[in-house]
């Protein structure tokens, strides 16, 4: 139950002595525009999808846990979380994964739909994928438009593993509600 308070008849509130506060952490990332960096992290990942692995749009309700690359740089300064933990903030660029087993989605399948299970079901669907790739049942687009295979050309490098300590050019990317993301161009 809300207890509602009237400001007026508080003897040690007084309206005059409310100030606003700035809210979130204070980032300034613009700072790292068109510097470069060398990547550190490749690391296989999944995110639900709003895309099938033929690559077209799924409808709602039917999304599934899909594979991805997340590339991330060395950390370009670091911060405090809410409960006062450095962490360091780097930039990142996802890129799609192929899968070439038509029974993925079917070993996916229902996987992340209860919020209560979704984080061991991350984690089940991870395993999926990384067993799938043992078997080089996924693995990246080789067509001349794959976002990876242009990332990869552009580095001069034939495998993600040899990204490790290439340097990229750090944009800022605008997310939603004003937020600005660290990422890196990829092509």
């Amino acid at each position: 139950m809300e207890e509602e308070i009237n400001m007026q008849e508080a003897e040690d509130v007084s309206l005059s002595g409310l100030e606003s506060i700035e809210s979130g952490p204070d980032l300034d990332v613009q700072q790292y525009e068109g510097k470069q960096a060398a990547i550190e992290k490749v690391n296989v990942m999944v995110f639900m999808s709003k895309y099938g692995i033929d690559g077209k749009t799924v409808k709602p309700g039917d999304e599934l846990f899909m594979p991805s690359l997340k590339v991330e740089t060395i950390p370009l300064f670091t911060t405090l979380n809410s409960e006062g933990e450095e962490y360091g903030i780097r930039a990142s660029e996802l890129f799609s994964l192929k899968v070439k087993d038509k029974s993925y989605p079917e070993l996916v399948k229902g996987l992340g739909k209860n919020p209560d299970t979704f984080l061991a079901d991350k984690e089940k669907a991870l395993e999926i994928a990384k067993n799938m790739i043992k078997e080089k049942k996924i693995g990246w687009s080789e067509h001349e438009k794959g976002a990876l295979r242009k990332f990869l050309k552009k580095l001069r490098v034939t495998h993600p593993k040899d990204l490790l300590g290439k340097n990229v050019l750090i944009i800022t990317r605008a997310g939603k509600e004003d937020n600005v993301f660290l990422g890196f161009v990829k092509e």
